[in-house]
C-alpha cells in the first residue's frame, strides 16, 4: 500500500582492480500462508486482482514504460508468463501485488494421462522455465506468489517444480490452477487438491462451490481464484455477490478478473474522415480473413484497447474499494465505517460529503470522523447538512475518501471510494379515492372491453393478453399488430459474447426457448363493490 524501497549495490573488482558494479531497487517483505489466510508483512490480506496481458493497440505485443505506468495507474492491479522486467520494478515502486507465473501452458495437448507434466521428455523443459522465472524475480518484493504456469495438466513434472521452487525459495507460497480439481458441472462435488500447490486457486468455480469449500474438512489452504468473472463483451455479472462472500470468510480470498485489457489491433479500413485522417477500428478474430480464428474471444478485458474507461471498470473500482460505508438509517447521523486496507489508516484521505435533493447537489461540505484503523470497523457520526427536509422528495448522501496529496499513481484529490446513502425519502403515499368513472364492462365471448372515462382496454380470450389500449383516443399499443402487440412473457434474451462462448448457441435454440408457443388458461374477470373492474388472464408457454 506505501512501498518502502532501498537501492542494493553490488560491487565486483578482479585481479587487475577492474571494476563493475550493479544496483537494484530492493525492498523487505514476508509472504505466507498460515491458517486458510495469506499474510503480507503479518496482515491479512485479499486479493483483488486481474489478469494482464501484455498489450497495445498499435505495437501489438511491445509495451512500452508509458504503458506500463497508465495500466498502473488506472489499476491501483497477473498474466499466464513472466513479463516485462520493467513492469516488476514499477510494481515494486507504485505498491501493486503479483502472482509471477511461468511460462507454461500446454492444454491443447490434453489433460491427466496426456499432459506433458506426465511425459518424462519434458521434465527439464518444466524445470528450466520456472527456475529461470525465479532467479530473474526473486528480489522483487511486489511477487508475493510463485506460479507454477496455467492449465497444463498435473504430473510429476510440476511436482519437481514445486519441490525446487520451495528449496530455492521458502519465502513465498506457491501455487497451481491444475493442482486443484473441481467438478464444475457438479456443484457437490468434492474438491481434490494435488501436491504442487500451497493454494486453492481454481478457475472459474460458482459461488456455490467457493461457499461448499468451507465446509470441506480437507481444504486447510486458502482459495484464491486464479481466473474468474470473465469479462468479454457485457460482463462482469454478479460480481459484488462474489465479493460478499470474500467479505464474510477469511478463507476465501479473491482472485483475478480475466482480464485486464481488450486485446484488439488498430486496423484501416481503407475509408477516411473529412480532414483526411484514416478511420480505423480495433480488429480481433476474422477481421483480417485468418482462418481458424477465436474472433472476439481475445476482446475480454475490463478496460478498451486503447485503455478508455468502461462501466466494467467502474462497477470493478467501487466492488474492489479500500474503504466502505453503510447505514441502515443515514438521517438518523449515524453510519459504519470498514476500513479494508491492511496497512493504511482512513485518515491517511480527505473525507468530503455530497446531500442531493432529486438528484440535484443542496449541501457539501469536508467530513470530520476519526482515523478508522487497518481491517477495522466504526460506528461514527454522519455530518448534519442543516437542509429542510421537503415532502415528497428524496434525499441521498455521497460520501467520498480523496487523496490528501500527490501519489505517484494519482493526483490529490483522486477519489479512491465512495458510497451512497439513502438519507431520506419520505414520498407521501397516494390517498385512495373512488374511482371518478364508473368503469364499464362487455364481453362477447372473443373480446373483454373494459373503459373507463377517457381509458379503454380491450382483451382477447384467445391469446390470453391485453391486446388494445387507448388513452384520450390515442392508441398506446399499434392496432395494426393486433394480437402480435400483446405482451408475453419472454425466456430468451439476446445472446453476449460469454453466451457465444461458453454455452453452445444450438444447445440455446434446441431448447426451445426463442419459438415458445402461448396456451391461454383461466380468465377471471371480477367487479368490486366499488365498481373496480379486475381482468386476470393465465397463459402458459412450453
Amino acid at each position: 500500500e506505501t512501498p518502502e524501497l532501498y537501492t542494493l549495490k553490488a560491487v565486483w573488482k578482479d585481479e587487475r582492480d577492474e571494476t563493475q558494479t550493479a544496483s537494484v531497487e530492493f525492498g523487505f517483505r514476508t509472504s505466507k500462508v498460515e491458517n486458510g489466510q495469506l499474510f503480507v508483512n503479518g496482515k491479512p490480506i485479499l486479493i483483488k486482482g486481474v489478469d494482464r496481458h501484455e498489450m497495445n493497440p498499435t505495437r501489438g505485443c511491445v509495451v512500452s514504460e508509458a504503458d506500463m505506468i497508465r495500466d498502473i495507474r488506472i489499476m491501483k492491479s497477473p498474466s499466464h508468463y513472466p513479463n516485462d522486467p520493467k513492469w516488476y520494478r514499477l510494481c515494486d515502486r507504485y505498491g501493486l501485488y503479483l502472482i509471477d507465473e511461468a511460462n507454461i501452458e500446454s492444454h491443447g495437448m490434453g489433460y491427466r494421462e496426456k499432459t506433458l507434466a506426465c511425459d518424462p521428455q519434458y521434465a527439464s523443459s518444466h524445470l528450466q522455465r520456472v527456475s529461470r522465472m525465479a532467479h530473474r524475480d526473486v528480489n522483487h518484493p511486489s511477487v508475493i506468489i510463485w506460479s507454477l504456469g496455467n492449465e497444463a495438466g498435473d504430473g510429476p513434472s510440476f511436482q519437481e517444480c514445486y519441490r525446487w521452487l520451495k528449496s530455492f525459495d521458502g519465502t513465498r507460497p506457491v501455487q497451481y490452477e491444475r493442482g486443484v480439481s473441481v467438478d464444475k458441472d457438479n456443484e457437490n462435488a468434492p474438491w481434490d487438491k494435488q501436491y504442487s500447490s500451497d493454494v486453492m486457486c481454481p478457475m472459474y468455480p460458482t459461488l456455490a462451490q467457493c461457499r461448499k469449500l468451507l465446509d470441506d474438512p480437507r481444504c486447510k489452504e486458502p482459495l484464491i481464484m486464479c481466473e474468474y468473472a470473465h469479462a468479454m463483451g457485457n460482463a462482469i455479472g454478479n460480481f459484488a455477490e462474489y465479493w460478499d462472500a470474500f467479505y464474510s470468510s477469511d478463507a476465501l480470498l479473491g482472485g483475478c478478473i480475466w482480464d485486464w485489457v481488450d486485446q484488439a489491433l488498430e486496423k484501416k479500413t481503407g475509408r477516411y474522415y473529412r480532414d483526411g485522417s484514416p478511420v480505423l477500428v480495433y480488429a480481433y478474430g476474422g477481421d483480417y480473413d485468418e482462418i481458424p480464428n477465436d474472433g472476439p474471444f481475445v476482446c475480454n478485458g475490463v478496460i478498451r484497447p486503447d485503455r478508455e474507461v468502461t462501466a466494467k471498470l467502474i462497477e470493478v473500482a467501487h466492488v474492489y474499494r479500500q474503504i466502505a460505508v453503510s447505514s441502515d438509517d443515514a438521517a438518523s447521523g449515524k453510519a459504519t465505517v470498514w476500513n479494508r486496507f491492511s496497512f493504511t489508516e482512513t485518515g491517511a484521505f480527505d473525507a468530503k460529503w455530497t446531500l442531493l435533493e432529486d438528484g440535484v447537489e443542496v449541501a457539501s461540505g469536508d467530513w470530520q470522523l476519526p482515523s478508522v484503523k487497518p481491517l477495522q470497523k466504526l460506528e461514527v457520526a454522519l455530518p448534519s447538512p442543516g437542509v429542510e427536509i421537503k415532502p415528497g422528495r428524496e434525499y441521498f448522501m455521497n460520501v467520498e475518501f480523496v487523496l490528501r496529496q500527490d501519489e505517484l499513481w494519482a493526483e490529490a484529490g483522486h477519489v479512491v471510494a465512495s458510497d451512497q446513502l439513502v438519507w431520506k425519502n419520505e414520498t407521501p403515499a397516494v390517498p385512495s379515492a373512488a374511482p371518478s368513472f364508473k368503469p364499464e364492462l362487455s364481453d362477447d365471448g372473443n373480446f373483454i372491453t373494459v373503459s373507463t372515462g377517457s381509458i379503454k382496454a380491450v382483451f382477447c380470450r384467445e391469446c390470453g393478453s391485453i391486446v388494445s389500449l387507448n388513452v384520450d383516443g390515442r392508441p398506446v399499443m399499434d392496432p395494426r399488430l393486433g394480437e402480435e402487440a400483446a405482451p408475453r412473457l419472454t425466456c430468451m434474451r439476446a445472446l453476449v459474447d460469454n453466451d457465444n462462448w461458453l454455452w453452445s448457441k444450438n444447445e440455446i435454440y434446441g431448447q426451445g426457448l426463442t419459438q415458445l408457443s402461448w396456451h391461454t388458461g383461466r380468465i377471471d374477470v371480477a367487479t368490486a363493490e366499488d365498481g373496480t373492474v379486475t381482468v386476470c388472464m393465465n397463459t402458459t408457454g412450453s
